[in-house]
């Protein structure tokens, strides 16, 4: 039997991108730059229901909102030095 209702785990990550780019500069210094993207996670949200004073997750729907998409940029400089 197929299930009845499908959803996201909440470990998912719909898209996932990484790219480095590495360089040698003059003076001997190594230059680097990373870039990382990634879609949001997916998690259950939180519902105020009618007459309630705190909210409660919402079980019904559960992993149906994702966060929101985390980007990062590292930019790195590099010698080496004999001594």
């Amino acid at each position: 039997l197929a299930p009845t209702y499908e959803y996201t785990m909440s470990f998912d990550r719909t898209h996932d991108i990484a790219a480095s780019f590495y360089t040698y500069l003059p003076f001997g210094i190594n230059a680097g730059l990373t870039y990382f993207y990634m879609t949001g996670f997916p998690f259950t949200p939180d519902r105020l229901l009618q007459g309630a004073t705190d909210p409660s997750s919402d079980l019904g729907n559960p992993f149906s909102e994702r966060a929101q998409d985390y980007q990062k940029i590292d930019l790195s400089f590099s010698k080496f030095l004999k001594f």
